[in-house]
């Protein structure tokens, strides 16, 4: 996987900021997650082109959403809890993995709280923020070795009642 094809994403908006290959420009495009999920199949089902049918009948990809939590239980519940139902429908549907990291830094309720989602979990101390990140993405490739693709997904506080309020409008 290129270093910055999927790029951070708002925890909080159903928007994904996705880089552009080349890392020529520094703009960035937003896509619903939905079609950063297609446009990942997209790019392993080319990458796979020429392989053996047998192997690629059995291969399911698999995507990680990496986050991480502090503070706000009853909201990371609910987006957690979206991540989930949308994991089963994708590995229904689709047949495509969708795992979950998390990082927290509140220990036994963040603990509990990733766990109940199914996702991996690691503690680490909540500053300096950028190296509880990189903890984290070192955590996803021990945990998750066969990974295909990483999605970074972070917070902004003002856009989490987007999220709530388009979440709660499509279940």
């Amino acid at each position: 996987m290129k270093r910055g094809m999927l790029d951070g994403a708002c925890f909080m908006n159903p928007l994904f900021k996705v880089r552009r290959m080349d890392g020529k420009s520094k703009s960035k495009m937003k896509f619903p997650l939905v079609i950063v999920l297609v446009w990942v199949m997209m790019m392993m089902m080319m990458m796979t082109v020429g392989k053996e049918q047998e192997s690629m009948a059995t291969y399911s990809f698999h995507v990680v959403i990496f986050t991480c939590l502090w503070k706000r239980p009853v909201l990371s519940d609910f987006v957690l809890g979206y991540y989930a139902r949308l994991s089963d429908q994708l590995w229904r549907e689709e047949g495509l993995r969708l795992s979950m990291f998390i990082v927290g830094s509140e220990g036994e309720k963040s603990r509990e709280l990733a766990t109940r989602h199914g996702a991996g979990y690691l503690e680490y101390r909540n500053e300096p923020l950028g190296e509880k990140h990189n903890a984290g993405l070192l955590g996803v490739r021990d945990k998750y070795p066969d990974l295909d693709a990483v999605v970074v997904v972070r917070g902004r506080l003002r856009k989490w009642f987007y999220l709530v309020s388009s979440l709660d409008q499509s279940t």
